[in-house]
């Protein structure tokens, strides 16, 4: 398993030409019109460095596998040789980072700044009764935060079912094996990996001029 972190540090315009003159092309299906180019272009970036992680981790090149898009908007990796191990990826963004996670078993990722402002008292009503208790903390808030956010991407359904339907304070199941908790700070920024399996960690920094000229 390991988890990918690029940090955006050139401007817009160059990060376009970059782009452009990279070996890389877009796999993931277009499903969202952005309305701003700063978004648009993080999730280019996340598309080609999800490429990069499984190319990193597994070997395999982009034309052998493609994405299967679920209903719920699940992005699942289907290789063209299906005697391959399973791969699976999860990815978060937070200006100006973009966190990428690749496992041969199910795995979520999230990312969010703490940011100092935040009203967390007024949040934490949208919690669990057992998570408002435990929160003392703007830290808290964030660990609990992200912790929901990386297991119901791990599981594949989000947030669509409401925010205190699955409490962190509890032990969570997926296919009958406990899942596990993994959590980075760095920056000011929380990064919290949500995984199945015994698999050794590796944490990788990718620069924007390393990821499109590789």
């Amino acid at each position: 398993m390991t988890v990918f972190v690029m940090q955006l540090q050139s401007n817009l315009k160059s990060i376009e030409e970059l782009i452009s003159q990279s070996r890389w092309s877009y796999k993931k299906p277009r499903t969202v019109n952005y309305r701003y180019n700063q978004d648009k272009l993080m999730h280019r970036l996340g598309d080609v460095l999800v490429q990069y992680g499984i190319q990193h981790d597994t070997g395999l090149l982009p034309h052998e596998w493609h994405y299967h898009i679920s209903p719920r908007g699940k992005a699942d990796i289907v290789q063209h040789n299906r005697d391959g191990q399973p791969i699976y990826v999860s990815l978060s963004y937070s200006y100006p980072y973009i966190v990428c996670v690749v496992d041969k078993e199910p795995v979520g990722i999230d990312i969010e700044k703490i940011s100092q402002r935040l009203d967390w008292r007024t949040l934490v009503t949208c919690f669990s009764t057992n998570e408002a208790h435990q929160i003392c903390s703007l830290n808290d808030f964030y660990q609990i935060w992200t912790q929901k956010e990386s297991f119901t991407k791990l599981i594949g359904e989000g947030l669509i079912k409401g925010l205190d339907i699955y409490d962190m304070t509890q032990s969570h199941f997926y296919q009958s094996r406990e899942v596990k908790f993994k959590q980075f700070i760095f920056d000011q920024f929380m990064v919290q990996v949500c995984f199945l399996g015994q698999a050794p960690w590796g944490y990788k920094k990718v620069s924007v001029f390393q990821l499109l000229s590789s």
